[in-house]
């Protein structure tokens, strides 16, 4: 008999290192399930239709269209939260509206799966309270990472077992970028607390990057609006306007991920603008705003790349960007050593989402 799954993350928002996240779940589990039918609790079902093989659904906020989502749990064998950094607590809010359909899932006796999260930061004592409660009543766990395995344990989780894998975006295969790379240096800027004097501090460094190298630079927004006003605040600031873009607005997140792949080399606050390039073994620059970035820097042995942006001194960071770009090649080469563990790791989260669709 065909099996469902009904996946609940933050779909549809117009955040290209979501919509990567689901694209490698949908084909990881559609490599090892062909006849898996996959349907998407969405803010954009439409739009979710359209850039994936799937079926999707309106996710729904607060009390409006829980019961389109009632049924869509009704129909399906397991209920998959993930992948991404869904557990954390910076708001109050956001806990509640992941553990809601986990609980509404669980109602209903289905089956309910964490799938390559992301956990942290959960620092109140009521974040951790609701984590253990909800945690050990699903039946199957993946994270993305050790911290956020030890996280878990930490809040309390004792049950079931929690295996690490890794990114499900890294199970991306159909993602083909132009066939040789652009004498261009892509940027993935955000707004975090404090961007605004550190803006013009951006535009200074890429000032630099661009009269060192002579390559053009690419702002690169990730998440919409929201980068776009990063990337507008700092070209206001740059001297060679000739030489520094942004890319044009509305193109899909697959087309902003392919673009990152034809970039010389990747500086970015976005985790998934360090994934999606060394998934194209594009060398990469992190700029740790959160410590996901740190830890994927550490995994993939590249630290030496990694400055914190609460504490980043711009002649610093200049200079690493230099050093980063001269050691191109060797980072290529170890790019092809690290990634593929990586991609295999995390082609076991949808092994195990088989396994307990298997389970009676």
């Amino acid at each position: 008999m065909k099996k469902n799954v009904l996946i609940f993350g933050y779909y549809g928002y117009e955040n290209t290192g979501d919509e990567m996240i689901l694209k490698g779940m949908v084909e990881s589990l559609r490599r090892r399930m062909p006849d898996l039918s996959i349907t998407v609790l969405s803010a954009d079902p439409a739009k979710t239709e359209r850039e994936l093989p799937v079926q999707a659904v309106f996710a729904g906020r607060r009390w409006d269209g829980l019961d389109a989502v009632w049924q869509a749990i009704r129909k399906t064998d397991l209920f998959i939260l993930g992948g991404g950094g869904l557990l954390q607590d910076r708001e109050r809010r956001i806990l509640p509206f992941w553990f809601s359909r986990v609980g509404m899932a669980k109602a209903q006796g289905k089956k309910v799966m964490y799938y390559g999260l992301g956990v942290g930061p959960i620092t109140s004592l009521w974040g951790k309270r609701q984590v253990r409660w909800f945690s050990n009543r699903v039946d199957g766990i993946t994270v993305r990472d050790q911290e956020s395995a030890d996280l878990l344990v930490d809040c309390g989780v004792t049950r079931p077992s929690i295996h690490v894998t890794a990114d499900p975006a890294l199970s991306i295969r159909e993602l083909v970028p132009g066939s040789d790379p652009m004498p261009t240096i892509g940027f993935c800027l955000r707004t975090w607390p404090g961007w605004e004097e550190r803006a013009a501090d951006f535009a200074r460094i890429i000032d630099r990057v661009v009269a060192e190298t002579g390559r053009d630079v690419e702002m690169i927004p990730l998440h919409g609006d929201e980068d776009r006003q990063m990337a507008a605040r700092v070209l206001q600031s740059v001297q060679h306007t000739e030489k520094v873009s942004q890319s044009e607005p509305g193109i899909t997140p697959i087309s902003v991920a392919q673009r990152l792949g034809c970039m010389e080399m990747v500086v970015s606050m976005r985790l998934h603008g360090l994934i999606l390039s060394g998934l194209q073994r594009v060398p990469y620059v992190g700029i740790s705003y959160d410590p996901k970035v740190t830890q994927f820097m550490k995994l993939t042995g590249m630290e030496t790349w990694n400055t914190v942006f609460d504490s980043f001194q711009p002649e610093a960071l200049y200079q690493q960007i230099g050093s980063a770009y001269r050691q191109r090649e060797e980072t290529i080469r170890h790019l092809n050593e690290i990634m593929p563990p990586l991609q295999e790791a995390a082609e076991r989260n949808a092994a195990y989402a088989a396994d307990l669709l298997e389970r009676d």
